[in-house]
């Protein structure tokens, strides 16, 4: 028998569920059970489809199953979904820089994940994550434009460089990059 006042359960039951599934999607997640954890944050989202959090959760999940178009689908919803009047729009704004900076970085996307990186830091300073993350993607610039011979292999989360396979060059017997000069020409002197 209903109480006069009292909620009716219909109405309270979705918001639960969407709790309680994206709960359940990240106890699969910590027990790297991807696919369940996928389909739960899915049903999530059917419930509550502009749920910020379970976007940035589910990109998360894209991006360890390599679909990197995914995820990247889904931190694009999440940026797109936040409002600035909310009272967690700086943390959900901070998480949502985090994952859009993995993602670009898995996508070969230095500089614009090194600038993600440092707008989530710029939100919550000293992070361990972002320090990271801006770590690694000013190193990997800094390879790829200073160091020809540094091959790039994608892993999981981060990257890790190793060296490149090359023709061994015997130094003693390489062409000269600079001509000797002419003692005959005019304007060099011999010491």
């Amino acid at each position: 028998m209903p109480i006069e006042g009292s909620r009716p359960q219909t109405v309270v039951q979705p918001a639960l569920n969407n709790t309680t599934t994206a709960s359940i999607g990240r106890f699969y997640e910590k027990r790297q059970q991807l696919y369940g954890a996928l389909d739960q944050y899915n049903k999530a989202l059917i419930c509550k489809p502009d749920d910020t959090a379970t976007y940035i959760d589910r990109s998360r999940i894209f991006l360890k199953m390599g679909s990197i178009d995914k995820a990247q689908e889904d931190t694009s919803r999440a940026l797109d979904l936040i409002d600035g009047t909310s009272q967690n729009s700086n943390l959900l704004l901070y998480y949502v820089c985090l994952q859009k900076g993995e993602v670009l970085y898995a996508d070969g996307e230095f500089e614009l994940a090194l600038m993600y990186f440092h707008r989530a830091n710029k939100i919550k300073p000293a992070q361990q994550t972002c320090l990271e993350g801006i770590r690694k993607a000013t190193e990997i610039l800094e390879c790829t434009i200073c160091n020809s011979n540094i091959h790039l292999m994608i892993t999981s989360n981060l990257i890790h460089s190793k060296e490149k396979q090359s023709k061994q060059i015997d130094l003693l017997h390489r062409p000269p990059i600079r001509q000797a000069p002419d003692p005959n020409r005019t304007g060099f002197k011999r010491i």
